[in-house]
């Protein structure tokens, strides 16, 4: 996974947001969806999150960078870098 901060999971406001695709997460339509940790725990909603834990990312966003760091950790483990 890329190295974010818990800082990157803010916007200029200081307001929750995915540091992949700077989705703002506190919106009447987004208050009620999952968001993940960077260790794969998700949350029913933003208000269970717990945001020290942050960054927090959509559920799109960390499933393309879990994939992507899965695929790493395969390459590199089989010795083809």
């Amino acid at each position: 996974m890329h190295n974010y901060s818990r800082s990157d999971g803010l916007d200029e406001r200081g307001r929750p947001q995915c540091p992949h695709c700077e989705t703002r997460f506190r919106a009447a339509e987004r208050d009620r969806e999952t968001i993940i940790d960077p260790d794969g725990t998700s949350y029913a909603t933003i208000d269970e999150a717990d945001f020290s834990n942050g960054p927090l990312f959509c559920p799109p966003c960390w499933a393309a960078l879990e994939t992507t760091r899965l695929a790493r950790q395969s390459i590199d483990g089989s010795g083809n870098a």
